[in-house]
């Protein structure tokens, strides 16, 4: 099965990152998502092509600093879990 998805926005508030940092995290999103789409595959839900949303406010630390690669599959798995509702 081949899968295509599209991220429309990714707005992570209070949070300054560079721009090889901003790229570091996005490569580090689609692998994320990618691993758990192969190994979890995916919720009845966004099979039928519906949309969703993902809100939390637990994925940046409370400094404000975090490493873009972790972040990066902490941003996947909110997304994943969003997925399968």
């Amino acid at each position: 099965m081949k899968i295509n998805f599209h991220i429309e926005r990714l707005i992570l508030d209070d949070l300054l990152l560079k721009q090889h940092q901003r790229e570091e995290l996005k490569i580090n999103a689609a692998a994320e998502l990618s691993r758990l789409l192969q190994s979890d595959g995916l919720g009845s839900g966004i099979q039928s092509g519906n949309h969703f949303r993902v809100i939390s406010k637990d994925l940046v630390p409370d400094s404000g600093k975090a490493d873009p690669s972790h972040l990066g599959r902490m941003v996947a798995q909110a997304i994943y879990r969003s997925m399968n509702k």
